[in-house]
């Protein structure tokens, strides 16, 4: 009797599938099966990580000329804690492993020891690890849906609906403003006349920098110092005035009656292109909210940066996880930005891949804006491209972005940081 599990729907009718035989022959035998093969360890190695190899390469932020920072991911079922067990007792890995629910990370392997760790069966791929960056630093979103004067009525049933009331958001970033619940930015606790204070719409500041990435002397800090977040954050669901030539005026978010749950991702030392630490599998990135503070949005404005032009959906687990999350939860929305490398060359021309490749999230590239008289209709020379890299069926290139939304040019809240680093007009 044949014991077959399905893991995986790959695509093209074929299937990731755990076979307890070594026997092939009575699957090849059925009829409507084409073909059943073993996976080759080669095939293991993702298309970014071979492009390393084989072209001698360094990776972003090289531990050293030859070696390379690897993720290592599973298969379905394989306990992350017994290969990392199996591994060390059999191959020299040498360096730091971090473990993860589904995954390794190694550092600092050479190309034999890549080669070693393919051939175990429990290996699903392995790729380089990418340095995340945050996505808002040429133009963070054009959020003025209405601005008018202080004295404008913004109340009544016109659009009230569509406010995000009785939403909640979970947004992972840089922190948030003065890292206190209770000192809140006026954006998150202002009436829109300005008269009154408002109830303060953020529940909670959550840490979700993994125990395994947390760089030695690591202390939870919400504090934002570089404005990221706090901009990000009142672009999603601020409500607010600011001074426009002389006149003061109301700017909302997208969502001005949503609550928010903030979730810190960047040590503070990180700098615009470095330090961004959320979990490798993302799945645990979105569950807390989810499980703790019904969150059912996900805002997410960072991702794999410059390198990700030759990312595949497949390169690293943050696609996957994704996918699963949402697959598994259908209530659930998950928001990345697009990014910013729409000027970066590439072999396909396009710049998505990684976690913003994934399959069953909102992927939002950006155009201009109608402040200053630009173009609203014109999607941004910054605004990353699609469709995303696929090395195995170029002719099944999926679209991405999903949708595009004004993003340059825009009025938003500016953290209240002494040390605040960035934008945030």
């Amino acid at each position: 009797m044949m014991k077959v599990t399905i893991d995986e729907y790959l695509e093209d009718g074929a299937y990731l599938c755990r076979y307890y035989n070594d026997n092939f022959k009575p699957i090849r035998d059925l009829r409507y099966i084409a073909r059943a093969n073993i996976i080759d360890p080669d095939y293991k190695t993702t298309p970014a990580l071979q492009s390393l190899l084989h072209n001698n390469k360094q990776q972003p932020k090289s531990p050293g000329p030859g070696q390379f920072d690897i993720e290592v991911m599973l298969h379905k079922g394989a306990e992350a804690k017994d290969t990392a067990m199996t591994l060390q007792s059999t191959v020299d890995i040498g360096g730091k492993v971090s473990v993860g629910r589904s995954f390794l990370r190694i550092c600092s392997v050479d190309r034999g020891t890549i080669n070693a760790i393919s051939q175990l069966d429990a290996v699903r791929a392995i790729g380089p690890v990418i340095p995340l960056k945050l996505m808002n630093y040429f133009a963070w979103g054009d959020i003025q849906l209405r601005q008018a004067t202080a004295d404008n009525d913004f109340q009544g049933t016109s659009g009230e609906q569509y406010m995000g009331q009785g939403e909640v958001v979970a947004i992972a970033d840089s922190g948030l403003d003065l890292g206190v619940l209770q000192n809140p930015h006026e954006a998150f606790a202002l009436q829109p006349d300005g008269a009154a204070p408002a109830p303060n719409r953020v529940l909670t500041l959550l840490d979700a920098v993994p125990e395994y990435l947390k760089p030695a002397g690591y202390v939870p800090n919400f504090t934002d110092r570089n404005g990221h977040g706090t901009h990000v954050a009142a672009s999603v669901l601020g409500d607010g005035l600011f001074e426009d030539v002389g006149h003061i005026r109301s700017t909302r978010g997208t969502a001005p009656r949503a609550q928010l749950v903030m979730q810190t991702i960047a040590v503070p030392w990180g700098g615009e292109d470095g330090g961004v630490l959320p979990p490798i599998d993302l799945r645990d990135l979105f569950l807390p909210p989810y499980q703790e503070f019904h969150a059912r949005v996900a805002n997410n404005s960072w991702g794999e940066g410059d390198w990700v032009a030759q990312y595949t959906y497949g390169d690293g687990p943050r696609a996957f996880g994704c996918d699963t999350f949402v697959r598994e939860r259908w209530d659930h929305v998950i928001v990345f930005a697009a990014g910013n490398d729409g000027t970066l060359k590439s072999e396909t021309g396009a710049q998505i891949g990684g976690a913003v490749a994934a399959k069953n999230i909102i992927t939002v590239g950006a155009t201009h804006s109608s402040r200053n008289d630009s173009y609203p209709n014109l999607v941004a020379e910054i605004s990353s491209r699609g469709p995303i890299r696929n090395d195995v069926h170029l002719q099944h290139r999926r679209i991405k972005p999903d949708l595009v939304a004004p993003g340059v040019k825009l009025v938003s809240a500016k953290s209240r940081h002494e040390d605040m680093t960035a934008c945030g007009d």
